[in-house]
């Protein structure tokens, strides 16, 4: 994942310069429009994603492994199963039928409850798996604290709905749009450096966690894609509107449940691994 972000990035960076020139030079003024942003983003991330695909190392496709491994899990087999029914039912209840207590973007309702639980669960399988670390591995156990507490927090923030009215409090007189990414901006790139961070942690690991780290490449794809969709949704209306709410809600649920998935398969038995991951930084 972190070859993924470093090609978008860069791509990125090459559209938009080449993209202003061009407009500077050929009509005497670059594109500011709606449209012209979401070129921007998005065109580069299918650049990426074509590129990392080309390039790929030979072998099979080694994100199956964590989706493989939580399948054989009962544990895991019994959380998949569970976040399957929540999903449906609020897309089909909340989203679609308007019960509000089953609506993916609705606040303080089952998803929202259900997504804090599966928080907590991973920061608190996280801290445990610490204890009886090696004296020489304590800046991996730091991390990994860090990383623990971190999703807490989070458990916590979603429960109370915290995080939605998190940007008006800090920022009150701000325009909606600067202050979400002053808010969730920072969020969003301090939690992806951290998650990279632990997946190096896991990657190194070889004796059981290789597995852990692709999955938390799950978390980090989902979580993009709910960033990207709500920056966008955003520049254009200062609130979600459906079905992209639900889109968000979806993707970030399912980002904490692969990062669920990531702390069990970190203290599980061993899972083999696809030799084409072995030293894989990304």
């Amino acid at each position: 994942m972190s070859r993924l972000l470093a090609l978008w990035l860069t791509l990125l960076a090459a559209f938009w310069l080449t993209r202003a020139v061009a407009s500077a030079v050929l009509f005497g003024n670059p594109d500011r429009g709606y449209e012209s942003v979401i070129q921007l983003v998005t065109v580069p991330a299918f650049q990426a994603l074509l590129v990392a695909w080309a390039t790929r190392r030979p072998g099979p496709f080694a994100h199956a492994v964590p989706v493989r491994a939580a399948l054989r899990q009962p544990d895991l087999r019994t959380i998949l199963l569970l976040d399957a029914a929540v999903l449906v039912s609020g897309w089909v209840l909340g989203t679609f039928g308007g019960i509000g207590w089953f609506g993916l973007a609705q606040g303080r309702n089952l998803p929202s409850i259900w997504v804090a639980l599966k928080a907590g669960a991973a920061g608190v399988v996280l801290g445990l798996d610490t204890r009886g670390s090696s004296p020489e591995r304590g800046e991996d156990r730091r991390w990994l604290l860090g990383l623990a507490a971190g999703l807490i927090a989070l458990a916590l923030m979603v429960l109370f709905d915290v995080l939605r009215a998190l940007p008006a409090l800090l920022f009150p007189t701000r325009p909606p749009l600067l202050r979400w990414l002053l808010v969730h901006g920072v969020l969003t790139i301090a939690g992806t450096a951290l998650l990279l961070r632990v997946q190096r942690i896991f990657r190194h690991d070889r004796d059981r966690r290789p597995a852990a780290a692709l999955a938390l490449d799950w978390t980090l794809g989902f979580g993009l894609v709910a960033a990207l969709t709500s920056a966008l949704h955003l520049f254009h209306r200062p609130f979600l509107m459906e079905p992209w709410g639900s889109l968000v809600a979806t993707c970030n649920s399912l980002a904490v449940t692969a990062l669920l998935a990531a702390a069990l398969l970190a203290r599980g038995r061993t899972v083999h691994t696809p030799e084409s991951f072995a030293g894989e930084e990304g």
